[in-house]
């Protein structure tokens, strides 16, 4: 079986996507190993100072702004307050559903590094352009930097391969399977990388917020207007040609950002703004999606009645939906797609 993810990669989105850690051996495959012992092989050059310059305020910097960190042509961040998450009610009700398909892997996690990352993970920030290929920019606080050494060296010896661990200053090199992967500390508990660039000098950059998303007046609007005390919040603002603005205007008037939360306090609450470059826009966008929701309706059968419960209105060049659905809602949805979820 082959490695979807780095060791890395894994930890960060243990959370999000634990099944994309289960590993499939190479076949045919028996390359040099670049530790010289199974397990693993912790080096520090020039000491381990890292942790203590940075400090080792838990949470300090998902307090603090993260757009800085983001290089300034980012078009969207999606952000992740896991503890607001496994706080809310909701989780407390479905969670343990939500969670069912990757119980086997999120279990071998947690016995394999002494750790749960469902309690461990405060929160995943993510910096997308849509332009670029590479994976996002990824900011996790949670984990401490021993436990990231700790786990990737136990994961490695579980399987049977081997991994070096090399510590410098502010960051941390993973060498596995002849991929390397460079993880800056923003402090001592909130971790920087790009799994699929494994840049120092890249890094060191974002993490100093040269040439950040910070002091983006466009990009600072839409997020300000997101709600980011919910447990998932977005925002984007695009660039002139950006091959997402020109997917979501396929149908009418390019949007120029948008932004939105989820939220889970008594039911679910799905807020939503797409903003354009005048009101017109926007009113012409929300005419063409008026009809779509009727027919929309029509298809979604006994469930065609939350559709009434959408709120769609302009707010100056801003088209904004709104979606409450109560515990009775959800409860009725899930009645209703069971049958066909008992399938898949």
């Amino acid at each position: 079986m082959k490695h979807n993810l780095s060791i890395a990669t894994a930890l960060a989105l243990s959370l999000l996507v634990v099944p994309a850690c289960k590993k499939d051996k190479k076949e045919g495959s028996d390359k040099t190993e670049t530790s010289e012992k199974a397990g693993g092989d912790t080096k520090a050059k020039g000491g381990d100072k890292g942790t203590a310059e940075m400090g080792n305020s838990p949470g300090a910097a998902a307090a603090g702004d993260m757009m800085a960190h983001f290089p300034a042509d980012t078009e969207i961040v999606l952000a992740f307050n896991i503890a607001n998450l496994t706080g809310s009610k909701m989780w407390k009700e479905y969670g343990d559903a939500a969670m069912a398909n990757a119980s086997k892997e999120l279990g071998e996690f947690k016995e394999t590094c002494g750790f749960d990352p469902v309690t461990t993970i405060k929160s995943v920030h993510l910096g997308i352009n849509s332009a670029k290929s590479e994976e996002p920019v990824m900011i996790v606080n949670g984990f401490a930097r021993e436990q990231l050494t700790k786990c990737a060296t136990a994961m490695a010896a579980k399987e049977g391969k081997k991994v070096e661990i090399t510590e410098e200053g502010k960051f941390t090199f993973i060498t596995h399977e002849d991929k390397k992967t460079t993880i800056g500390w923003v402090d001592g508990t909130t971790m920087l990388l790009v799994p699929n660039k494994a840049d120092q000098a890249y890094l060191e950059a974002r993490m100093a917020g040269k040439d950040g998303l910070k002091g983006n007046a466009g990009f600072e609007t839409a997020a300000g207007k997101a709600k980011q005390s919910a447990p998932i919040w977005f925002a984007g603002n695009f660039a002139a040609g950006s091959p997402a603005a020109s997917g979501a205007g396929a149908m009418g008037a390019a949007p120029t950002g948008f932004y939105g939360s989820i939220g889970f306090t008594d039911g679910v609450d799905f807020d939503l703004g797409v903003t354009f470059a005048d009101a017109k826009s926007a009113e012409e966008t929300l005419n063409m999606a008026k009809p779509m929701l009727g027919m929309a309706k029509g298809q979604l059968g006994p469930a065609g009645d939350i559709v009434d419960k959408l709120q769609l209105a302009t707010k100056g060049a801003d088209m904004t939906v709104g979606l409450k659905l109560t515990d009775a809602d959800v409860e009725k949805l899930k009645a209703l797609a069971g049958p066909m979820l008992g399938g898949m």
